[in-house]
């Protein structure tokens, strides 16, 4: 099984999870279920999917002690490790390792990185794919999650 699918279902199972028990698993919007927002794609060859937005708890559970990689229209943008405690270690294509931290800012992931400041996206999984949307409307594909850290990561991890 791929790990995309692997993915997709440990997201299916969270959904299930969650929408049975007590908490809410994904991030709220005005109107909108306290479960899970859904919200129509773009228009687009994907137009007719629907949009599954992450919350904190959600985040933490696909991608804690993972590095994703992340694209922008078939561009490869950046990779990002996500040790434990909500902390990120991005590395922009062709640059070095910036240590930041991570918090959950409804409906926003937002990120901190050393002399910046943030950078809130929304996370969401649309098919079986997931994506990062800023604040400014700027879109990421997540195409590879790995079960590693990043090479430069431990040293940042001590």
């Amino acid at each position: 099984m791929s790990k995309s699918k692997s993915i997709s279902i440990a997201l299916f199972a969270l959904l299930a999870t969650w929408v049975a028990g007590s908490g809410a698993a994904f991030a709220q919007d005005s109107g909108a279920s306290d479960r899970a927002v859904e919200r129509q794609a773009p228009d687009g060859p994907a137009s007719d999917e629907k949009k599954v937005f992450l919350d904190a708890d959600a985040f933490r559970a696909l991608f804690e002690g993972k590095t994703i990689h992340v694209f922008s229209k078939g561009r490869y943008f950046g990779s990002e490790y996500y040790p434990k405690g909500d902390r990120a270690i991005w590395v922009p294509a062709g640059r070095p390792c910036i240590p930041g931290v991570w918090t959950y800012e409804k409906p926003h992931i937002c990120f901190r990185y050393e002399g910046s400041g943030p950078h809130c996206w929304s996370v969401f999984q649309r098919g079986e794919k997931f994506y990062a949307l800023s604040v400014d409307g700027f879109e990421l594909s997540i195409d590879l999650v790995e079960e590693k850290p990043l090479s430069c990561a431990p040293e940042l991890l001590s």
